[in-house]
């Protein structure tokens, strides 16, 4: 970028609040109004991809809006020397605090008041009122800050503290949080959030620790705060006095991912640490002192009978009888009592929707529960009370019903959600399913199809294909739910009324075949080859318009997705596919195999490769397409596509599909 373009962009950065004429540019930067519009442009397309916009309004000028600030800054900083180092983008108050505990906590820095001043371009009078606010804010985590001259401002308190407060303050109170989102909060960009995955997949596989997509995520965002503290050095160094561990298959997994996490990112855990990774992993068995007797898991039961039968009187529900939910209130009360007492929370991300549209259940929850000695003195959180709540609405649809039905249920914030799925489904359509099993969305890699019908899922699958078809609704099974659920119902009855948004003409078929597939993309193999050799060669002809990681990612995520199960959907047919989107533009490669491949085993039949390319942006009309391969695998006539030898052949035999 030229240094006028970054003079340009930096007057637009301290002039937020307004807009600034093309002419009053080119007078403060000696340009002409037409090389300045010339730089907007050029400009407006930078900084989309560093969380900024540039807007455009006539008769007004030109202003900058900038949308993700820590990206922003940090584009700032590393792409010139000249930029404003301590330029710092706040705007309110609220922002400005968020910097404030950001290097206070998490970069543990000791700030100067002028520093700070003149950095956020505020006066000494304004960030000591700021710091009057944070000062209430951390009060009850018993932390505090200190002011001395000539030294500077820090905060004081116990490691456990600031770390609880960091998760309540940075992750608790917000939504959406990526893994990427996490490190990057961290400053630990640098870590692969895929290797840590598969760490710790791997050894609770191992161990026999389940996890749902929430208890992951929360996992990792548990590790990459340990982590970044021990990089700044600072450690957990005292364990409570009152539990003390069983060998559990929690404790072996946590001290394994430990051990691993050690070796992969040369540094020293304490022993502390996989105390609190146990905890997060669930731990079921302890063993207490004496003085807890309050914690055993008797005593416990006892409090819970008591506190379900009062419930359940108020709800007309008989709640003491159902075995699946003492066992599974129980299984969560342990590990939460733990957690609680020791200042780890964890997020759940359907709180707001069990609060707002099961409020009845949740309240009633809430009050009862907590009238159980062990938790009635703790400060227990309406995230937590909503897993419970989850819980008991599970056991309100068990009472409802008599049979069990068959699909495959696949949810991703664990079992309290996935019985309230799987309950939802059995009372609505008892008729025609049955389900086999609950999983969660990364349990999929492992898992068989062979027996499936259907896949019922709250995760949206829509950029992966699996050899069955699947439906993506709300953990809730709200209306439009039902209704999609009955229109596959009656898809596979051959009945009438299977939903007219399916139906193109075939003008729209072939203009939607075109819109991702072109001939280019269509190559036939004639002389002998292997599989590895038909995938790179289609993978080459989707390169067009894409970036130059783009084949390397693709390989990448097609060997990912090829270890999460079969990617052959018939005998003849392969499917391979990223697991996660990588293309700007949704696409297909087209292999036919005529005389089969070298490959021994499972590939040396398949005639026919659909390589699949989702976007990373849009895929709504690009699922019909990944229907129609599903279908056209079930149809006796699906040869006739690799005898084909010209592309319009195929285009006129496939598009019947859609």
């Amino acid at each position: 970028m030229k240094e006028k373009q970054w003079e340009l962009l930096l007057h637009l950065l301290e002039a937020q609040e307004c807009y600034i004429t093309s002419k009053s540019l080119a007078t403060t930067l000696c340009l002409s109004e037409k090389t300045i519009r010339t730089y907007i442009q050029e400009l407006t397309s930078i900084v989309a991809h560093h969380g900024a916009t540039i807007i455009a309004k006539p008769g007004y000028g030109y202003q900058l809006s900038i949308q993700q600030y820590l990206r922003f800054e940090t584009f700032l900083k590393q792409s010139r020397p000249f930029t404003r180092q301590h330029h710092i983008l706040c705007e309110s108050a609220s922002q400005r605090k968020h910097y404030l505990l950001q290097k206070l906590l998490l970069d543990n820095e000791v700030l100067s008041l002028d520093d700070i001043s003149d950095a956020l371009y505020v006066s000494r009078s304004t960030i000591s009122k700021d710091f009057q606010e944070l000062k209430v804010l951390l009060r009850p985590y018993q932390l505090q800050i200190v002011s001395k001259a000539k030294q500077g401002t820090w905060i004081e308190g116990s490691e456990q503290q600031k770390r609880a407060f960091i998760m309540y303050y940075f992750f608790q109170q917000q939504n959406n949080f990526s893994i990427p989102q996490i490190l990057q909060t961290f400053q630990l960009e640098e870590l692969h959030h895929e290797t840590m995955i598969m760490i710790i997949l791997e050894e609770c596989r191992n161990y026999g620790v389940k996890l749902s997509d929430v208890m992951i995520q929360n996992l990792i965002m548990h590790l990459a705060l340990c982590i970044k503290r021990i990089k700044l050095g600072f450690q957990l160094t005292t364990l409570p006095d009152t539990i003390i561990f069983s060998s559990t298959t929690a404790e072996k997994a946590a001290t394994k991912i430990v051990a691993r996490l050690s070796q992969y990112l040369d540094i020293d855990f304490p022993k502390e640490e996989i105390y609190y990774l146990t905890l997060h992993l669930g731990a079921k068995n302890y063993f207490f002192a004496k003085e807890d007797e309050k914690y055993h898991k008797k005593n416990l039961m006892r409090e819970l009978m008591v506190a379900l039968s009062d419930l359940g009187e108020c709800m007309e529900i008989d709640l003491c009888t159902d075995q699946s939910l003492l066992h599974r209130l129980i299984e969560h009360l342990l590990p939460m009592l733990i957690r609680i007492q020791q200042g780890i929370f964890l997020k759940n991300p359907l709180k707001e929707q069990t609060m707002s549209q099961y409020f009845d259940v949740f309240s009633k929850t809430k009050h009862y529960l907590s009238t159980m000695p062990s938790l009635h003195y703790l400060d227990i959180r309406d995230d937590e009370w909503a897993y419970l709540t989850l819980h008991i609405l599970g056991a309100i649809e068990r009472n409802h019903q008599n049979k069990k039905l068959r699909v495959l249920i696949i949810c991703s914030t664990g079992y309290g959600s996935a019985q309230l799925l799987k309950n939802r489904v059995e009372k609505e359509f008892h008729d025609y399913f049955t389900i086999v099993d609950e999983i969660g969305y990364y349990e999929l890699r492992t898992y068989d199809f062979s027996h499936i019908d259907l896949m019922i899922s709250s995760v949206n699958l829509d950029t992966l294909v699996f050899p069955v078809p699947f439906l993506y609704v709300s953990v809730f099974l709200n209306d439009q739910d039902k209704q999609l659920i009955q229109n596959f119902i009656h898809h596979k009855q051959g009945a009438s009324n299977y939903p007219q948004s399916l139906k193109f003409s075939f003008e729209e078929k072939s203009q939607l075949f075109h819109q991702h597939i072109t001939e280019k993309q269509y190559v036939i193999f004639t002389q002998p080859t292997t599989f590895e050799q038909v995938q790179t060669t289609l993978l080459k002809t989707l390169c067009t318009d894409e970036d130059s990681q783009y084949f390397e990612k693709m390989k990448v995520q097609i060997q990912h997705r090829a270890s999460m199960g079969s990617i052959l959907f018939h005998e003849h047919v392969a499917v391979p596919h990223p697991a996660f989107p990588i293309g700007k533009k949704a696409k297909i490669a087209i292999g036919i195999i005529k005389n089969g491949l070298q490959d021994k085993h499972e590939l040396q039949d398949i005639r026919l490769v659909f390589l699949l390319s989702p976007s990373c942006i849009e895929n709504q009309r690009f699922i019909y397409l990944t229907k129609a391969i599903v279908r056209l695998c079930d149809s006796p006539s699906i040869h006739e596509l690799w005898e084909q030898t010209t592309f319009k052949q195929f285009e006129n035999l496939f598009i019947q599909y859609i």
